[in-house]
């Protein structure tokens, strides 16, 4: 989104039920990754001069379904993002045990989160968008395949995601 630039990117971890360890596959502890993903944004933040109010969630595959499964867990981390953008996934999709209603109630906290979906444009997330009044673009990469490589050329849904990511910025 930012092509490298003005910009400081985060990979979080999943954190284990331990509250140290990192969950290498499903979920962790959802809440000690959703505090860890919390505290560790605000102090990024203060060490680095970073704008707390200029702050995007993003994931790919199981990183975009923890966008609404972790990054709207509670209204602490989901008052931390300016916007969302979610790329061949969703929250409450079936993986990992996600359950369309409980993201639901996740997605209540992010009425007010502008949000793009790369490759996630079928009947069922359009509808759980919409009915729930989510300022929500929605982009087809026309890759056909669970890769993140449309991130890595100028192909239209990737120059109108630089754009959505550009304009919630400014």
């Amino acid at each position: 989104m930012s092509k490298g630039e003005n910009a400081i990117w985060l990979s979080l971890p999943f954190v284990a039920d331990n509250g140290v360890e990192i969950a290498e596959s499903g979920w962790g502890n959802p809440e000690h990754t959703a505090d860890f993903a919390y505290r560790l944004v605000k102090r990024v933040c203060k060490e680095f001069n970073a704008d707390e109010e200029k702050i995007v969630l993003t994931g790919f595959s199981r990183g975009a379904i923890a966008c609404g499964f972790i990054g709207l867990r509670n209204d602490s981390i989901a008052s931390l993002w300016k916007g969302i953008h979610a790329c061949q996934h969703f929250d409450g999709d079936g993986w990992g045990k996600t359950k369309m209603d409980d993201a639901l109630e996740r997605l209540k906290r992010a009425k007010h989160i502008p949000q793009f979906h790369t490759d996630n444009n079928n009947q069922q997330p359009k509808r759980m968008f919409q009915d729930n009044g989510i300022d929500v673009v929605f982009e087809n990469s026309g890759l056909g395949a669970h890769a993140c490589a449309m991130f890595l050329d100028d192909r239209e849904s990737t120059v109108k995601l630089r754009e959505w990511f550009n304009k919630l910025l400014k």
